[in-house]
């Protein structure tokens, strides 16, 4: 799920300060994978079952 205003801008949840979200993943590794400006960012981040794991992408200015 996203969080898109109507002029397309993305906006974090209020409560949860995230603006991007997949639910229900099976537990395990994962390789996370953002394109922007044409520059590919990536980052591992391991689900654990019950919790809510997290993965923040910082871009290049």
């Amino acid at each position: 799920y996203t969080y898109i205003d109507g002029l397309g801008l993305i906006h974090p949840d209020d409560q949860w300060g995230e603006n991007f979200l997949l639910s229900d993943l099976p537990a395990g590794d994962y390789l996370v994978e953002a394109t922007v400006n044409g520059k590919v960012y990536r980052q591992n981040v391991t689900v654990q079952a019950g919790k809510t794991s997290w993965v923040e992408i910082r871009t290049e200015n």
